[in-house]
């Protein structure tokens, strides 16, 4: 499953980041561009520890179809969802993100 940056830093809010060990059914993936969007030192320390914990693993996008459809996603949304909508589809992954269905199908469209 690929993970938004609001999805993770939901998590650190409520100081859960925890919880994401104990789906063991779901590996949790963030882009490269998910892991630039936490910018807050104490939100990127927890990051951290969740990554270097195996709660979270960071992936970045190589492949040639993630890139173009990235590419494409980057004009309509932020680095970040366009990362996790691209890898998504062309991997046929879950997405955890708090947009709205609508919205985010037509911003893909």
């Amino acid at each position: 499953m690929i993970t938004d940056a609001n999805i993770l830093i939901n998590f650190i809010k409520i100081d859960r980041v925890d919880i994401l060990q104990h789906l063991r059914v779901y590996t949790f993936y963030l882009p490269e561009e998910v892991y630039r969007e936490i910018t807050y030192p104490a939100q990127r320390l927890v990051l951290d520890r969740a990554l270097k914990n195996g709660w979270l693993k960071k992936i970045v996008i190589t492949d040639q179809n993630e890139l173009r459809s990235y590419a494409k996603y980057k004009r309509q949304m932020g680095d970040g969802e366009a990362a996790c909508l691209a890898i998504a589809i062309c991997r046929k992954w879950l997405m955890a993100c708090d947009e709205q269905k609508k919205k985010l199908i037509s911003r893909t469209v």
